[in-house]
């Protein structure tokens, strides 16, 4: 096994054992999503997917990471997104450069009430619900910032070595294959075909579809219903978020067609899982 692959695998263990204790980590910038971290590359708190998603704001949310990116230039900082969302953000640098960043967030801050009013009033969308929104899935106890530092900071460490190794060891193909990973996860709420990969890529659909099915073990279809599916796992497990808006959330056309790809694919539905999971917490 590569020295890479062992990093990988390491770093992936660092971060689903913060996710364990209540932290919630993600991983940004182009580094990230030409990268196998790529599915850690978006928020899963159900107050960003509605902003996101149901509201139709995506491009602002990559819009504000690409400042959030610029700002981190000059050290680690907590501070609040367009949309309320309080957030640590700490930067990774590849050869003396900052390339991405990891952000520990989903908290309210002092500023959430006042920037979700002000995106509210921005885009004519509904106050009110947005800022019940904001109450009702953004935690209010904010930890102390000496205390993530000491969590992430080695997170940031173990990120430098990796993807300075991964430079020396990554071939041409490898590269357009996390390329395409990236632009797959950041759009997998939506609906992707080989056809659109082939005219954003400039590669013919036959060529991508082996790549893809080289390198995932999957075809494209069941790979994003595979992300799909880990995502609702999380909310079942993590939030209550009802199954009607997890589908939404998802991408799905409505929750009972939701809960039969759910069942198809684990043998339960949302619903059972989500007890299954909180009888054994």
């Amino acid at each position: 096994m590569r020295k890479t692959e062992i990093h990988s695998k390491n770093i992936i263990a660092y971060i689903e054992y913060l996710k364990s204790t209540g932290l919630t980590v993600t991983l940004h910038g182009g580094y990230i999503s030409n990268s196998m971290f790529v599915e850690y590359n978006y928020h899963q708190n159900p107050y960003c997917h509605y902003v996101k998603n149901v509201y139709g704001k995506w491009q602002e949310c990559v819009c504000n990471q690409t400042k959030a990116l610029e700002k981190v230039k000059t050290g680690a900082y907590f501070g609040c997104c367009y949309a309320g969302v309080g957030e640590f953000v700490y930067p990774v640098s590849v050869e003396d450069e900052v390339k991405c960043f990891v952000s520990v967030s989903g908290y309210l801050s002092p500023l959430t009430e006042e920037k979700s009013k002000h995106f509210a009033a921005k885009y004519s969308l509904p106050e009110d619900e947005i800022g019940e929104l904001a109450k009702k899935y953004l935690k209010r106890e904010v930890p102390e910032k000496e205390l993530v530092d000491a969590v992430i900071e080695p997170l940031t460490f173990m990120l430098e070595a990796y993807f300075k190794r991964q430079r020396q060891d990554l071939s041409q193909e490898g590269q357009l294959y996390y390329k395409i990973l990236g632009f797959v996860t950041e759009n997998c709420h939506s609906r992707i075909t080989m056809k659109q990969l082939s005219h954003r890529f400039n590669y013919s659909v036959s060529t991508l579809s082996h790549l893809f099915l080289k390198n995932s073990g999957k075809s494209l279809p069941e790979f994003i219903e595979d992300l799909r599916l880990n995502e609702a796992k999380w909310y079942l497990i993590n939030s209550n978020t009802s199954i009607t808006e997890i589908a939404l959330f998802l991408g799905y056309s409505s929750s009972n067609y939701f809960s039969s790809v759910f069942k198809t694919k684990y043998g339960i539905t949302p619903t059972q899982y989500r007890k299954n999971s909180h009888h054994l917490k």
